[in-house]
């Protein structure tokens, strides 16, 4: 089993700033701050999100990744966080996201 990785805010921010500084898909939980960094991106530079580490998605995150609009990539999770993923749907959801099972 591999350890837990946990996306802080911090971490979100320098992502933004250099998105090539920081591997967002190795990180396994994310704190609903790193969320709201992460979602308000909205420049066509931003068209995907990769966060196919995470193995665990609460309802405020999902909420939160709603406004990016992009492409997200959440192909991590498992148990409870792909129920949550699959409850909110394509109405909570950016309009093209990609959920696989692990």
């Amino acid at each position: 089993m591999s350890a837990k990785k946990l996306l802080t805010k911090e971490i979100a921010e320098q992502y933004l700033e250099d998105e090539n500084s920081v591997a967002v898909g190795d990180f396994t939980e994310i704190e609903d701050a790193a969320v709201l960094v992460l979602g308000a991106r909205k420049t066509s530079k931003w068209d995907s999100l990769d966060l196919y580490g995470l193995t665990s998605l609460g309802s405020t995150a999902a909420k939160s990744l709603s406004a990016f609009k992009g492409t997200l990539y959440l192909w991590g999770l498992t148990g409870s966080g792909w129920g949550e993923a699959n409850r909110l749907g394509s109405s909570a959801l950016p309009s093209r996201f990609s959920l696989q099972r692990a």
